[in-house]
């Protein structure tokens, strides 16, 4: 590997003379937030009090890969440092803006040196990043000494068209703008001017290790041993780098940076931590768990040659599809991998529960579970003359599509009787999980295996005893929670599901009824046999009634068969109390055991 370090530069010499600078395809987006900003000017601000010549702030390590001259400009690629170069260069622009408000061209005409130069064509800036275009925006508009009066107003609002992560490096120009600004207030506009440039010296003398290398390929490598060595970067960002790394652009067209953006736009809409969720998973269902010394990066390296990128990215932007559909169901219902509406409907009910309580235990079996039918429904479109091998292979699609409503409704009893009845830990499952998902995704077991790895068991008594007293309340503290109402929900949605066999409920539609009203000192009140799904329209004609007698007409109004037959067995009662409620409870727990969980005697 042939590299120069250049020891005891500065960031002045670094962005003096005629360079540019620019920022890889595989690198991150700017990341930096307003607790990096203040370190950074805090230690700056050490300086700048210290009124002492030769004390500098270090500011660590810079790799650059040494591109060439181009037109006698001196160009280089950023492969470690682009954070920190590209906060210097909106700090240095807000600087400016002072100067520029200060009416101070001279000194104006000193700095905007390190944002920008001239070459054969005129101006150009000095750090190119396409990750974040507007910090060219930001840069062009203090390259020129111009009236303040002209100055573009400060807001964020002002780049509307710009993603809140691009706008992120405009947060940090505003940032330091205001901090500069409040340091340097004085009584005179000289001495302001003076404070700036100051500033500006502490932070273009800012200390910096150099090292130069002259091969892409050593960059990529310097940059993985960078990182391993305690740069933190997450794995989906240092498995970008190695997919970046061995999947090159044809001509103009990059391929890899469309389809990887493409997956960063599909999943980081749900949460920012999305993208980081998939690839975990999307290892764990392919190629298994990975862990703090075999990395996401080893273990996909361990399994796949150089050779493969394009094709680990294909698939992980197939399967990017199918975990948005995970993370967030109302996508899922207008897939186009399941054929049959009520299977779509059946498992969107379950995806929905999943995600109100935050389960993402089993989401990479059904990573593997919705591979392996697609895989099927592929079969099914390619060509073939031959009218039975058609049949056949719409056959076993069809048999795996029911398969696999029935796989993910196992899941939803199994989460319910191991974590809500007995009241486990989802470690207790997570390591059989991931074996069906690999195995299942590899083709080495069947959706079968799903049942007998993951077998459910719970004696008579441990069921009954948990269900009865399985609650929800507004009131009463120890039922008073968000993912208790999610699982009574559940429960009430399977219950009218077995009543009325279509999954027209769904849990995040429906309202909770306590019959007798809730309470904070009587805990029958919460019990799950003292609740009753019901419309939100009929709801709430009933809120604030007291008396059960008043409440029955209502619940006539509503069609839910679970209200039918409560009023079958108790309307005609002039009372609710909590021997009823308790009546109630186990003949749901009875009905819950042998019909709907089927479990044995």
């Amino acid at each position: 590997m042939a590299y120069e370090v250049g020891n005891g530069t500065t960031i002045r010499k670094l962005l003096g003379g005629t360079v540019k600078y620019t920022i890889p395809r595989y690198q991150r987006k700017y990341v930096w937030t307003d607790k990096h900003w203040q370190d950074l000017f805090d230690d700056l601000l050490f300086v700048y009090n210290l009124d002492a010549t030769d004390t500098k702030h270090f500011f660590s390590t810079f790799i650059l890969e040494k591109l060439g001259n181009t037109g006698g400009i001196d160009c280089f690629s950023v492969i470690d440092g682009q954070q920190r170069l590209s906060t210097v260069m909106a700090m240095l622009s807000a600087v400016c803006r002072l100067l520029i408000e200060q009416g101070a061209k001279d000194r104006h005409s000193l700095l905007v040196q390190y944002l920008s130069a001239t070459d054969e064509y005129g101006k150009y800036i000095k750090i190119s990043n396409e990750n974040i275009d507007l910090l060219g925006e930001i840069i062009g508009d203090n390259m020129e000494f111009i009236s303040a009066r002209e100055l573009r107003p400060l807001g964020v609002k002002a780049y509307h068209t710009y993603t809140s992560e691009q706008k992120n490096i405009y947060k940090c120009y505003e940032f330091y703008y205001g901090k500069i600004k409040e340091l340097i207030s004085s009584d005179t506009p000289e001495k302001e001017t003076e404070k700036v440039m100051k500033f500006a010296n502490c932070l273009l003398d800012m200390q910096i290790v150099q090292i130069i290398v002259d091969r892409e390929q050593e960059g990529y490598d310097i940059f993985e041993i960078l990182n391993a060595r305690g740069t933190p970067l997450a794995q989906h960002e240092l498995l970008k780098n190695y997919i970046f790394k061995f999947y090159k652009p044809i001509g103009d067209i990059d391929i890899a940076k469309q389809k990887w953006a493409s997956i960063e736009s599909l999943l980081t809409a749900k949460s920012q931590s999305a993208l980081s969720n998939f690839i975990d998973h999307y290892t764990i269902h392919k190629y298994g768990k990975a862990d703090k010394v075999n990395t996401v990066l080893r273990v996909i390296k361990k399994a796949n040659s150089k050779n493969n990128t394009k094709e680990i990215l294909e698939d992980l932007y197939r399967k990017s599809r199918f975990y948005k559909w995970i993370i967030s169901p109302s996508d899922f219902r207008g897939n186009d991998l399941f054929d049959r509406r009520e299977t779509t409907d059946g498992i969107y009910s379950i995806l929905v529960y999943f995600d109100l309580k935050k389960q993402s235990q089993f989401r990479p079996l059904i990573l593997s579970l919705f591979s392996r039918l697609e895989a099927l429904k592929l079969a099914c479109e390619e060509g073939t003359e031959n009218a039975e091998e058609k049949a056949r292979r719409k056959a076993a699609y069809r048999d795996y599509e029911s398969e696999v409503e029935k796989a993910m409704t196992h899941l939803l009893h199994m989460s319910l009787i191991e974590l809500v009845i007995k009241k486990q830990q989802p470690k207790i499952f997570e390591n059989r999980v991931h074996e069906l998902a690999r195995n299942i995704e590899s083709g080495a077991y069947g959706i079968e295996k799903i049942y007998d790895i993951l077998k459910i068991s719970v004696t008579y008594d441990m069921f009954v005893n948990s269900f009865c007293v399985l609650g929800y309340s507004n009131k009463m503290e120890i039922y008073d929670r968000e993912k208790t109402k999610t699982d009574i929900r559940q429960f009430l949605r399977m219950y009218e599901l077995y009543k009325q066999g279509t999954d027209e409920l769904t849990i995040d539609k429906m309202t909770v009824e306590h019959i007798l009203n809730d309470s904070a000192t009587e805990e029958h009140a919460c019990y799950i046999g003292n609740l009753l799904p019901l419309a939100e329209s009929i709801q709430r004609k009933i809120d604030g009634e007291p008396e059960f007698v008043k409440k029955v007409p209502l619940y006539r109004e509503s069609s839910f068969e679970t209200v039918k037959e409560f009023l079958s067995k108790y309307g005609n009662n002039t009372q609710w109390n909590e021997s009823f409620i308790k009546n109630r409870s186990r003949e749901l727990a009875n009905t819950f055991y042998y019909n709907i969980f089927k479990l044995e005697r």
